[in-house]
């Protein structure tokens, strides 16, 4: 009797654990918002916003946007920022609505000893990029420049300055600071070239994390913050 009461107890309570909501959100960011997040510096941020909308602590993993991705597919982080809209995300994302951001901004280069006007002059360039990020159609198609894929802004600055490459692009949620521990001289300069285009930034939940299962209460509040603005 005892064991038939002890599971049917535990069968009972099963779901409220199962449903409970998290008592924390991971968040998957990039290594330059841990430095400011812990000077209080990151305030404004969308997915530091959320969470104390939610009244829940929130906790920065810092990783490598390809290890960001990463963490949000295997559900070892709960959210992450700055995302465009893809089907092969959408297989491990669950996006939020609305999106937080129209960026009126996009892909910029950057170069050290090249002048980079249009985008014919990447041809015979070799080009380096953050591995995981989807850039524009006509620089992800195409075959007159090398591309080489780069886990961080540390190696890139590193690979640019020993003449391993040419030039890289930055991704939209790219500032200058994020190179400048690594290029304090700042030779590295920003290219007149630029592609850039209205984007919508979005929130994404990992399809693993137990937030999935908040997103009525995840969009309630983002719609919430988003309405603040205005």
């Amino acid at each position: 009797m005892f064991k038939v009461v002890t599971l049917f107890i535990a069968i009972t309570l099963l779901p409220l654990s199962v449903s409970a909501k998290p008592e924390k959100l991971i968040f998957a960011a990039i290594p330059g918002y841990l430095e400011r997040f812990e000077a209080g510096n990151l305030d404004d941020n969308i997915a530091v916003r959320l969470a104390k909308e939610l009244g829940v602590p929130i906790e920065l993993y810092p990783c490598p946007w390809v290890r960001c991705l990463k963490l949000i597919e295997t559900g070892q982080a709960d959210i992450i920022d700055d995302l465009f809209k893809t089907r092969d995300r959408e297989e491990y994302i669950q996006y939020l609505s609305p999106h937080f951001k129209v960026q009126k901004a996009g892909f910029r280069f950057y170069a050290l000893n090249k002048k980079i006007t249009s985008f014919d002059d990447l041809d015979g360039l070799i080009v380096g990029h953050l591995r995981g990020y989807k850039h524009f159609k006509e620089f992800d198609q195409a075959t007159s420049f090398s591309k080489v894929p780069v886990l961080d802004f540390e190696i890139m600055v590193n690979l640019m300055m020993n003449g391993r490459i040419d030039a890289f692009i930055a991704p939209p949620s790219f500032a200058i600071e994020h190179i400048e521990p690594f290029d304090p001289e700042g030779k590295i300069v920003k290219q007149d070239f630029d592609h850039i285009v209205d984007m919508p930034l979005y929130l994404g939940i990992s399809k693993k994390s137990g937030w999935v299962n908040e997103q009525s209460a995840l969009e309630q509040s983002l719609e919430n913050i988003l309405s603040q603005a205005h």
